[in-house]
């Protein structure tokens, strides 16, 4: 049997991930930029062509998490579809995400653009935590893993998944969302961002309109601290006794275009000695020592000396700031937020269905999302749990190596089932 020729699309605020499912997809911002130092607009990834990507200006086809510029996502899909070789006329139909309780006249906005301005065949709409949710069943199902059979075969459980724009906690019961369950908080991927930005902006540089970098930095060096009174204890130590400090050296767009840790392993020193062999090396101090002698006798002759250029490296220190911005998602509080933190949001959650379903649901918790990467997320978001629920009740909370891609994975796979056309619309 022919595989379904299907263009999925996981449409994320942060993030798009397009391409035909059962291929690797492009995955890139889901954004038009334009740098002030040159006209051209940066469509998507193209991003990295642009030679000064300070102080940019960014143009999203989401706005507090819907989707509200279609004319604006129309022009970034287009460039998907080029750079992908996707044709849209000839394919199977789309498998799109949306956000959950997306508003009926959005709605109607969606289908006018892929049928009318698009002229996709068919439309299969779902949610994101939906489809992870029954993809990361259906993986499961094979395991000899007790944890992971169980969670295959569980009649309940919770997608958490920590977006751009927001974090959902979603209970299931038979695969069906509970509605009345779902719990949402306004801290996500682009929050985090913004509070960093704040933060090295009072304290450090001004870098308030430094985005790109930014966002940089807290993918690089940001983590979740698993006690966090200790590690601000830690943080106001002197930089011998404190572990978490860590100099970033910010890009200069000049002879560096990333980023990086001083002394990490991306470091282009620490690189050059690494992989510079001895023989080479002594062959070149050699050829640079006679070098040097030449033309110091020509310096000489010519009664000048020329002082060596030296380029110093702008460091950024990190400090607490590294596990500060990442504390949100535990405790929007801190900004001024008055909702609870994502344990507290999935209590309320459990709490807002029936009794009988609360063991299950706390025994089968699945972490979705880009915000769920940062280290020590999952093991944070244990303790807090074990903290507030009763001792008979088994906590089992599941993070997959891929959770930013999850989602995609399981349109991808969604869309390959035989009885796939039933949940489309033409």
């Amino acid at each position: 049997m022919q595989a379904n020729k299907v263009v999925v699309i996981d449409n994320g605020a942060g993030n798009s991930r397009i391409g035909y499912a059962g291929k690797k997809p492009k995955v890139m911002p889901n954004q038009i930029t334009k740098a002030k130092s040159d006209r051209r607009q940066y469509i998507g990834d193209q991003i990295t062509e642009c030679p000064n990507p300070s102080s940019l200006f960014y143009r999203r086809p989401f706005d507090k998490g819907y989707l509200v510029n279609w004319d604006l996502q129309s022009q970034i899909w287009n460039y998907a579809f080029k750079s992908e070789g996707i044709d849209v006329k000839h394919s199977d139909g789309l498998l799109l995400t949306e956000p959950m309780f997306n508003f009926p006249v959005l709605k109607h906005d969606m289908y006018q653009a892929v049928f009318e301005d698009h002229g996709f065949p068919s439309l299969c709409c779902a949610s994101g935590p939906a489809l992870a949710n029954l993809y990361y069943k259906h993986l499961l199902s094979n395991s000899e893993d007790a944890r992971e059979k169980e969670f295959s075969c569980s009649i309940a459980n919770i997608v958490v998944d920590v977006g751009y724009s927001f974090t959902h906690v979603v209970p299931f019961f038979d695969n069906q969302i509970l509605n009345y369950g779902v719990k949402r908080i306004n801290i996500g991927g682009k929050a985090l961002t913004n509070y960093l930005k704040e933060l090295v902006s009072y304290r450090h540089w001004n870098m308030m309109d430094e985005t790109y970098v930014i966002n940089s930095i807290k993918e690089s060096v940001c983590f979740v601290s698993k006690d966090f009174t200790q590690d601000l204890t830690l943080s106001h130590k002197k930089l011998s006794d404190n572990p978490l400090q860590l100099m970033y050296v910010l890009p200069d767009f000049v002879k560096s275009y990333t980023g990086y840790v001083k002394g990490g392993p991306n470091d282009p020193d620490i690189q050059n000695n690494t992989n510079t062999d001895n023989k080479n090396q002594t062959q070149s101090q050699t050829q640079s020592k006679n070098q040097e002698e030449k033309d110091g006798e020509k310096e000489k002759e010519k009664g000048k000396e020329k002082a060596p250029v030296v380029v110093e490296d702008q460091l950024l220190p990190m400090n607490n700031e590294r596990f500060t911005v990442p504390e949100l998602l535990f405790h929007p509080s801190d900004v001024g937020i008055a909702q609870a933190g994502i344990a507290e949001t999935i209590v309320q959650a459990v709490n807002s269905t029936m009794i009988d379903l609360h063991e299950p649901l706390y025994a089968n918790i699945l972490l979705i999302g880009g915000s769920t990467l940062f280290p020590n997320f999952k093991e944070r978001l244990d303790k807090d749990l074990r903290n507030l629920i009763p001792l008979e009740y088994k906590i089992n909370t599941f993070l997959p190596p891929n959770a930013d891609m999850l989602i995609w994975q399981a349109g991808s796979w969604f869309s390959q089932l035989p009885n796939f056309k039933s949940f489309s619309v033409t």
